[in-house]
């Protein structure tokens, strides 16, 4: 498994306007870090006027085994747990967070 952060040079082409947004990282916890062999991105690149719907839609292109759990995940932007509807902005953190089960 690949721990290193990765920095991606491109985005999945799905713009809309020749404006965009840049994520300032998207961070992958428990099954969704195992998912994408990775920890973090740094700088991820969207279409202007995303939303995190649109968000999980590019980054599930990029890690296809994602899809398996994004039904199950919270995403938190800027550390406050969002809807799919929740618009991002330029510079903002996400983090995809799988249920926690424990005893």
């Amino acid at each position: 498994m690949n721990n290193e952060i990765e920095t991606l040079s491109e985005s999945p082409p799905l713009t809309v306007t020749n404006e965009t947004l840049m994520l300032k990282s998207v961070f992958f916890f428990a099954a969704a870090r195992e998912k994408t062999g990775s920890k973090e991105i740094s700088s991820f690149k969207l279409p202007c006027h995303s939303t995190v719907e649109d968000f999980l839609e590019i980054i599930s292109q990029q890690y296809p085994l994602l899809t398996e759990i994004l039904d199950t995940v919270g995403i938190a932007v800027n550390e406050e747990y969002v809807d799919l509807e929740h618009k991002l902005v330029d510079g903002d953190q996400i983090a995809i967070i799988p249920p926690i089960s424990g005893g």
